[in-house]
């Protein structure tokens, strides 16, 4: 039987770090380690024939974000930003609608 001290011992190496903190998209905050409703999406970018060009835009949310259902109006909102989809905010004439002041009735 081999001796403990015969043993070969690894050498220690550098340690890696398994936890990498995220920011939230939407309120960039720093999202806890133990927020289990948190969710990241990776958004794949497309070329001009809508192939997929092997690379993808992070987009993190915090718990907070989801339980008050927000979270697809912020992506609807960063992707925009970010040029990869239309700007569904801006609706093609709406500069043209008159405004129309409600009368009080209190008056």
């Amino acid at each position: 039987m081999a001796d403990k001290k015969d043993a070969k011992v690894p050498k220690a190496e550098k340690s890696q770090e398994l936890y990498f903190p995220r920011k939230c998209s939407a309120t960039n905050r720093l999202i806890p380690a133990n927020d289990h409703a948190s969710v990241q999406f990776n958004i794949g970018v497309l070329n001009a024939n809508g192939v997929y060009a092997g690379t993808f835009e992070p987009v993190a949310f915090s718990g907070f974000i989801r339980s008050q259902g927000a979270s697809d109006f912020f992506l609807n909102r960063i992707a925009a930003e970010k040029g990869l989809m239309k700007n569904l905010f801006r609706m093609a004439g709406a500069d043209k609608f008159k405004t129309v002041k409600v009368a009080n009735d209190q008056e």
